[in-house]
C-alpha cells in the first residue's frame, strides 16, 4: 500500500471520528457562545478535525518518508503512544484530576518530539498552567480536582 492510499484510508478514518465527534456534541446541546452546552467544545472541536481530514485527504502529499517514519520525520510508534496516552489521560482524568492527568499527558506529548528534558519538562509545566488559569479563572470551566484539590 503507497503512502497516497494510507493516508486517504486515514484520512477517512478521521472524518469519520469527526462526524461522530460533531454529532455526539449537537446531541448533548452546543449552547452559544456566551452560554456553552456540554456539547460545545465536543462539536467544535468535531469540526476542526473534519477540516484537518477532509485537507488530509484531499492534499495527501505522497511524500518519500520511509516506512519506518511518520509525514513529522517521528517514529511511528510515536504515533501509537499519543493515542496510548490520550486513552489513559480520559480514563485517569477524573480520578487523579485536571493537574497531574494533563501534566503526565504533556509530559508525554513533549516528550515524543526531539527535545531535551528540561525543554521537556518546562513546556510541559507551562502548558498545563496556562491552560489551567484559562479554563479555570478566565472561562470559569469547573475542571476535575482528582487527588490535588485546589
Amino acid at each position: 500500500m503507497n503512502r497516497i492510499t494510507r493516508d486517504r484510508i486515514s484520512g477517512a478514518l478521521w472524518l469519520a471520528a469527526a462526524v461522530f465527534v460533531t454529532v455526539s456534541g449537537t446531541r448533548l446541546g452546543i449552547g452559544t457562545y456566551d452560554d456553552p452546552g456540554p456539547g460545545f467544545l465536543l462539536f467544535w472541536s468535531g469540526l476542526g478535525l473534519a477540516l484537518l481530514a477532509i485537507v488530509l485527504l484531499l492534499l495527501s502529499p505522497g511524500s518519500r518518508a520511509s516506512a519506518e517514519e511518520g509525514p513529522l520525520r517521528l517514529p511511528r510508534r510515536s504515533g501509537v503512544l499519543a493515542v496510548v496516552s490520550l486513552a489513559l489521560y480520559c480514563w485517569l482524568l477524573p480520578g487523579l484530576g485536571y493537574l497531574a492527568a494533563t501534566t503526565g499527558l504533556m509530559l508525554v506529548l513533549f516528550g515524543l518530539g526531539r527535545m531535551r528534558i528540561r525543554t521537556v519538562v518546562l513546556g510541559s509545566l507551562l502548558s498545563v498552567l496556562l491552560s489551567y488559569i484559562l479554563f479555570l479563572h478566565v472561562l470559569k470551566v469547573p475542571l476535575p480536582r482528582g487527588i490535588l484539590s485546589f
